[in-house]
């Protein structure tokens, strides 16, 4: 091993060990960018990390069938979400599976969802107290799960169920992460913890539980999307790795992309005003429609930057099917590839002096830039869920922001934990501070 491999291998370790957990996000960056945006890991087996947009272009988008969803983090990630939408190999089976579910998260037919986040966040939010610490990571996590059961499976949610389900996350994502970063470095790769697989079996039942209730109800045409799968014919097997990759990828990551969105606001006021005017000015104190979103302007370009600063999936994973050439580098099949779009997003090339800047992304991007913009991947494999996301985070924020003045954040260091999303160690706490009635009055009034 080269000195400098050995030093990227340390700092790997020394993140993992702070972060109380596998946090590769900056080494890997370090290191990427050092080799020109593609470069073979120091570990054993075959493993690459490649960040250089117009190569993410071809493992995503024109590489066709030379790349998929193999290699050794596809074994870990499906023991978890089985052969699910986000981790099915290509093939007639996943066909199938996406075009049953594209109809559920085309924007047209997101009202519910829409209807579903506002009511959802003002339920948390006027359970809030002026001037308290929020742990708004896990507030957002709850929110989303009540999106998700009631507009997806057609299911509501007791409080029970989501605190239970809320609380499997964090296992089962840093179980998913520790075995795929600790087993790139162990040669026979890393056990699962007994933590990560008790929360696997209580997810499973959550899950189960949910078919059988949806299977009893009969009326399979009422439109929500397990309906739909079972009406297809799905087996209950099928039907749970389907759920559980809809609820753990959905979930967690809104929740993510809205504690950086909250974070950010906190330390710029200036900033927090303008979104709050923006808001009272298209929705005068009105719940937000669907048909409003299109309006919040300043709020969209803010949550395009956001998703862009800090991707909630900062690394994803595709494998080789074939000897390929990819950057001048001759990789074997079976190889494992990291796609980073964490450090494309930062892409000397394409953003030039990168710094954190909404107003970037106030207008449509050039074509070029669209290609170092990756928060929810590219081409066919593209995340099927990222409208939905993006209009149940829109939401949710317009709802915050009609009803606090602002927030701040308490004292100490901001330090991230990574577990296949990456989220502040600390749960985002937030200290939200409300209006007046006199206030809120005239902010109603925009």
């Amino acid at each position: 091993m080269t000195v400098g491999r050995a030093r990227f291998l340390g700092r790997l370790v020394a993140d993992s060990v702070r972060a109380g957990g596998p946090s590769p996000v900056h080494a890997l960056a370090r290191f990427s960018a050092a080799n020109g945006g593609i470069a073979r890991l120091p570990f054993p087996g075959r493993f690459w990390v490649v960040s250089n947009p117009e190569l993410l272009n071809e493992v995503l988008v024109t590489g066709g069938p030379a790349y998929g969803k193999n290699g050794r983090a596809f074994e870990v990630l499906r023991r978890t979400f089985g052969n699910g939408v986000f981790t099915a190999m290509d093939g007639p089976a996943w066909s199938k599976a996406r075009q049953l579910m594209n109809p559920a998260f085309a924007r047209g037919n997101l009202d519910g969802v829409v209807a579903e986040a506002a009511a959802a966040t003002r339920q948390r939010a006027d359970a809030w107290a002026s001037d308290q610490p929020v742990a708004a990571f896990e507030e957002f996590k709850r929110i989303n799960l009540s999106v998700l059961f009631r507009y997806l499976f057609g299911d509501s949610v007791t409080d029970e169920q989501v605190d239970t389900l809320a609380k499997l996350s964090r296992p089962v994502f840093s179980g998913m992460a520790d075995q795929v970063f600790r087993g790139m470095v162990l040669p026979q790769g890393a056990p699962g913890g007994g933590t990560y697989q008790r929360a696997i079996a209580t997810l499973d039942r959550e899950v189960y539980a949910s078919i059988e209730r949806r299977r009893a109800r009969g009326e399979h045409d009422r439109g929500d999307l397990l309906g739909v799968l079972i009406a297809a014919g799905l087996t209950d097997t099928e039907l749970r790795d389907q759920v559980i990759t809809l609820v753990l990828a959905g979930y967690d990551s809104t929740a993510t992309l809205l504690s950086m969105w909250c974070l950010l606001l906190a330390t710029r006021p200036g900033e927090l005003a303008l979104l709050r005017d923006e808001v009272a000015t298209q929705l005068g104190g009105r719940t937000p429609t669907l048909g409003d979103l299109g309006r919040l302007e300043h709020c969209t370009a803010w949550m395009t930057a956001v998703l862009h600063d800090h991707p909630s999936f900062p690394i994803f994973f595709r494998g080789t099917m074939r000897d390929v050439t990819l950057g001048g580098h001759d990789i074997p099949a079976d190889s494992q590839i990291l796609v980073f779009p964490y450090a494309a997003h930062r892409d000397p090339t394409h953003w030039p002096g990168y710094a954190f800047d909404p107003t970037r992304f106030a207008e449509r991007l050039a074509p070029e830039r669209r290609r170092a913009h990756l928060p929810f991947g590219a081409g066919k494999r593209m995340c099927i869920g990222a409208t939905m996301a993006q209009a149940t985070a829109l939401t949710v924020m317009a709802v915050l922001l009609q009803t606090f003045t602002s927030w701040s954040r308490p004292d100490g260091p901001d330090r991230m934990t990574y577990a296949m999303t990456w989220w502040p160690a600390d749960g985002t706490l937030l200290v939200p501070h409300r209006a007046g009635a006199n206030h809120r009055a005239a902010y109603a009034r925009g």
